[in-house]
């Protein structure tokens, strides 16, 4: 198979990415061990860190199998914002947090689509509208959630 052509400044790009995602989860871990009333500072840690993973695995190119970044990293990166909303929604209605049933319904819906068209008749254009419809679905809720809180 085929490896993917990307410019070395663009795998380097994705690795720094993935390099300050994970410092800034350590930082903002620590903060939430520190201070465990703050029900969106983990949740918001955890996500940086799932964050960090897709920009590795980018990062990584074509060191690692054509299924991996083509589905593992887009997984990884919508993931995160469904981590995301599930601590927003915590912090906005004062409770624990919760997964997100319908957005890791969404991560998991696209993974059938990022596979035909990274797989079996790749197509970069069918892919990134996939990923960003569901990026779509998943943070919409958020930013609705922020608009009716105020």
């Amino acid at each position: 198979m085929n490896a993917i052509p990307l410019d070395p400044h663009t795998l380097t790009l994705y690795l720094a990415a993935a390099a300050m995602s994970a410092c800034l989860s350590l930082v903002m871990l620590a903060f939430a061990r520190f201070q465990p009333g703050t029900l969106v500072a983990r949740n918001f840690a955890i996500a940086i860190l799932v964050l960090a993973a897709g920009f590795f695995g980018a990062g990584c190119g074509p060191a690692l199998p054509r299924w991996a970044i083509v589905i593992g990293t887009n997984l990884a990166l919508l993931s995160a914002g469904a981590i995301m909303h599930a601590g927003f929604a915590a912090f906005s209605e004062q409770r624990k947090a919760v997964p997100d049933r319908f957005g890791w319904a969404v991560v998991a819906l696209s993974a059938a689509p990022f596979w035909y068209w990274g797989l079996i008749e790749p197509n970069g254009n069918y892919r990134s509208a996939v990923f960003s419809l569901a990026v779509v679905a998943i943070t919409v809720r958020t930013a609705r959630q922020r608009i009716l809180q105020i």
